[in-house]
């Protein structure tokens, strides 16, 4: 496919705004607030180099072979991102005042605007995105005095302890990437270089992000909730369209299941909403799926064209021991993400990595057995 600067442009305003969703927006105030500017830029610097990265190392043949064989989890990571907006824009509607009847109300309407926004057509979206980023970078950058106190004073926590989730975020930021639909599209149409637009338009929205929090308050205007909601619904839309572009055939169980799975989002997004949890718990909650499920299926499952290993053989293992990192990783993240303890965070990603390098251990031993001659009697 042809790219043209123009293009590059276009797309790599497309990849920042849809990476700038419930995650971009709000997990950096909750760091500034608990672990000051350190944790911001604990979360900033993997966030943007691990997708310039992707852009930069993952060609456009990388990501239809993705899609190809691992287009189960491309979309699931599509549906489980599209479900976390939903929640994001309903718990926002709480946050500012509004009760949970309104809060829902103005969530169906975001899915709504987000599955009317995906049929949109290819041509159309660098300039919807184009349009939203500059109505964000004002929003964030021009800042309205007043609001809503949601997240309370800065640097909290013992700034050391965020060190210990330095390893978490670079695995997360690093592979999530790699099944994230919208990212794969803004490969193929905008090249490499639109990754290098993204690492800068991007930045800029992050820090105008860093801006809403003065040091002692999170500024949570009405401009700055329309800003947040429309991000939340690009995002929706973006990876609501990034499902119908992973190919599979209509008429198969995977292909009905996706389209139920979307069908179905607003109705998780709000069994989760009536969880008599806090949102931050909630929120904080779905970092395991950043943080763990997906980077540790992407390390795990996704193997390059030269894996030596039949790819049923090593997807049977791969499962196996995505299954038992999952399993394992599961409390201890609730207690590092969600209990700030965070100095447990390493072990389920140490367990991960130790289950990488047996498995290409065992694949350079199946290797050398079949290099070797056989002997003759």
């Amino acid at each position: 496919m042809k790219q043209s600067p123009t293009g590059a442009l276009g797309w790599g305003v497309f990849a920042s705004c849809s990476w700038l969703w419930s995650i971009g927006m709000f997990l950096p105030l909750l760091l500034l607030r608990d672990w000051g500017w350190t944790g911001f830029l604990v979360f900033a610097i993997p966030n943007v180099l691990g997708t310039l990265l992707f852009g930069l190392v993952v060609t456009p043949d990388g990501c239809r072979r993705i899609q190809a064989e691992h287009g189960h989890a491309v979309i699931g990571f599509s549906i489980v991102t599209v479900v976390f907006q939903l929640f994001f824009i309903g718990m926002i509607m709480r946050l500012v005042g509004l009760d949970l009847s309104d809060s829902v109300l103005v969530m169906l309407a975001a899915y709504g605007a987000a599955i009317g926004l995906s049929v949109m057509p290819t041509r159309s979206w660098p300039w919807i995105a184009g349009c939203l980023y500059v109505f964000s970078f004002i929003v964030l950058l021009v800042p309205p005095a007043g609001g809503l106190d949601v997240a309370g004073s800065a640097g909290r926590l013992d700034t050391s302890l965020i060190y210990w989730a330095i390893p978490t975020f670079i695995f997360g930021f690093m592979l999530c990437p790699v099944l994230d639909g919208t990212f794969h599209e803004a490969r193929e149409r905008g090249g490499s270089m639109a990754f290098v637009v993204f690492a800068i338009a991007f930045s800029l929205l992050l820090i105008g992000t860093a801006l809403l929090f003065d040091g002692a308050l999170l500024v949570l205007a009405r401009v700055v909730c329309i800003h947040m909601v429309l991000q939340a619904i690009f995002t929706s839309a973006a990876h609501a369209r990034a499902t119908r572009q992973v190919p599979m055939i209509p008429g198969t169980t995977g292909h009905h299941l996706s389209g139920l799975l979307l069908g179905l989002a607003p109705l998780i997004a709000w069994l989760i909403m009536v969880l008599p949890w806090t949102f931050e718990s909630v929120y904080l909650g779905f970092m395991i799926f950043y943080g763990l499920f997906f980077p540790a299926y992407v390390i795990l499952l996704i193997h390059p064209s030269w894996w030596p290993v039949p790819m049923a053989i090593a997807r049977n293992r791969g499962l196996i021991s995505w299954t038992i990192a999952c399993l394992v990783g599961i409390p201890l993240y609730q207690m590092g993400f969600m209990g700030k303890m965070t100095w447990l965070l390493p072990i389920p990603l140490m367990m991960i990595l130790s289950l990488a390098l047996l498995d290409m251990n065992n694949r350079g031993r199946q290797r050398d057995a079949t290099m070797e001659p056989s002997s003759t009697p």
